[in-house]
């Protein structure tokens, strides 16, 4: 380690003897001692030599001191440099004045060597201990700055890795979101087709060679492979839902499962919550949200039958659907865009409908744009044999009958006979019989029907055909005591949905007589 270089003192007297003391007593004392003269003097040999103390004295020539001191502290090069004043004047004015111009402590001459060694020693220690004091404040601020500069980059760091969390985190509850949503939609789609798989359908296929159903099925091909709306109309029983889906399964959008919803087996209560959802608590009893047939029918088909049993008031919102294809869960504010093609069926007189105020006109044209009427069974007997045939094959191997003929006069009797309820009735009248047959040529007497056999051979006795079919119902709900539910039930029977069943009867104006009770 290099020896400690000596301080270094700058003495300004004009007096010799003043000098040669302090130069031979503090050159003895071990500091490094320079001279001068005057205060001009002075002023160069700081600025050249940079001393650590400068002993001034007061009274010189020239300019006194007092000026040099001010000179020394107003240069930049000096204006640190401890000054010690050295005077005979004891006036305390000029003391002060001393200490005005930027002097650090003064000494009474004469000297004593004492006094000036211990105030020379305590201004260089004070020096000493500032400019350590500084350095050590430089070296605290570099590390500041060093260390500001890593907490910023760390910050950087972490406001990148923070917004990149955030970012993470988002698309985790977006992907979150579309898992919940594809869960409830693939939750909804497996209980309807669980529902769908427990319906047992009437009839399988649509079974007709006469020039009526050549008609339908011409129209089934010119629609099926477009998106647009179909409005199937006719009786109850004449296969409008196959008609639905035949359509479906020649279209581009047979790979998704055609949704169906009876719009006459559903309260008016529920009809919105069952088309289009419900969020949790939007109503009493609404414990979870809904998924609704139309989201769950999204890039695919939504078949509604009966819609002319739509309250008016959920009518608006399904004309919404059709026209911008978006819609809005019940009790929610998230708008729903959906891919859905509408197909609709109909035994109701829909144009009358609109007439008599039940049914919106905006909505009646939105689905009448390609009209398919499925023709009732009466008007197409020559279909009558094929779709006899057909059931027979159907029902005699899920009830395990040996039947391999049918008798001429069962076939004209069925041929003969006005079928109110059409194929759907057909179809319960062969089923009957094959659980009824012990032949291998089934058989069906006249007692078989519903009706009485005044009904089949002589139809043109009543006057409309509403009046047959008033007959027909009033004798099957005097079988079953008027009760319309249920395995043994009116509807079960006559092959009806029971609400279909209650709403012919208002329609053809049936009441229950007081002295039954159901």
């Amino acid at each position: 380690m290099p020896p400690k270089p000596k301080p270094t003192i700058l003495v300004v007297d004009d007096t010799p003897t003043n000098i040669n003391l302090l130069l031979e007593y503090l050159g003895q004392q071990g500091f490094k001692v320079l001279v001068a003269i005057d205060g001009e003097s002075a002023i160069e040999q700081a600025e050249f030599a940079q001393p650590d103390l400068i002993l001034l004295d007061v009274l010189m020539p020239g300019i006194d001191g007092f000026e040099t001191c001010r000179r020394l502290k107003k240069n930049g090069a000096t204006r640190s440099i401890p000054v010690i004043f050295m005077t005979a004047l004891t006036e305390t004015v000029d003391k002060v004045r001393g200490f005005k111009v930027g002097a650090v402590d003064y000494v009474t001459k004469p000297l004593q060597h004492e006094e000036v060694l211990a105030r020379v020693t305590a201004h260089l220690t004070i020096q000493n201990l500032q400019r350590k004091l500084q350095e050590a404040n430089e070296r605290l601020e570099q590390r500041v700055i060093e260390r500001t500069a890593e907490l910023s980059e760390a910050n950087a760091a972490l406001k990148k890795e923070i917004t990149e969390r955030i970012r993470i985190e988002q698309a985790l509850r977006e992907s979150n979101d579309q898992i919940e949503k594809l869960k409830d939609r693939l939750q909804a789609e497996n209980i309807y087709l669980q529902e769908e798989i427990k319906t047992e359908y009437n009839f399988e296929e649509i079974i007709g060679a006469s020039a009526a159903m050549k008609k339908v099925f011409q129209r089934i091909e010119q629609v099926a492979n477009t998106d647009t709306t179909v409005l199937i109309t006719g009786e109850t029983g004449t296969g409008k839902e196959l008609v639905a889906r035949a359509i479906h399964n020649h279209s581009s959008r047979r790979e998704r499962p055609p949704i169906k919803v009876n719009c006459a087996a559903l309260p008016a209560t529920l009809v919105e919550s069952e088309l289009f959802g419900h969020e949790k608590g939007a109503f009493t009893g609404a414990a979870s949200r809904k998924v609704g047939r139309f989201e769950l029918a999204d890039g695919g088909t939504i078949f509604l039958d009966e819609i002319g049993d739509v309250p008016l008031e959920v009518q608006v919102k399904l004309l919404r659907v059709l026209q911008e294809q978006e819609f809005e869960r019940i009790g929610g504010t998230q708008t729903i865009k959906v891919d859905v093609r509408l197909i609709a069926a109909t035994n109701r007189d829909l144009s009358k409908a609109v007439k008599d105020g039940a049914f919106r006109a905006d909505l009646f044209y939105r689905l009448n744009v390609f009209p398919i009427h499925v023709p009732p069974l009466r008007e197409r007997k020559e279909d009558i044999p094929l779709l006899v045939q057909h059931f027979v094959n159907k029902f005699k191997q899920k009830i395990s009958r040996d039947i391999s003929e049918i008798s001429d006069e069962t076939m004209q009797l069925l041929i003969d006979y006005h079928w109110p309820g059409n194929v759907r009735e057909l179809a319960s009248v062969i089923e009957r019989a094959v659980v009824m047959s012990t032949s291998p040529v089934l058989r069906i007497d006249r007692e078989a029907f519903l009706v009485s056999p005044a009904t089949v051979s002589g139809l043109q006795e009543f006057s409309a055909l509403e009046d047959v079919e008033r007959e027909h119902i009033l004798k099957i709900l005097n079988q079953t005591s008027w009760i319309i539910d249920g395995p043994k039930g009116a509807a079960k029977i006559l092959g009806l949905h029971p609400n279909t069943l209650r709403h012919r009867l208002q329609k053809l104006g049936i009441q229950r007589p007081t002295h039954h009770i159901s």
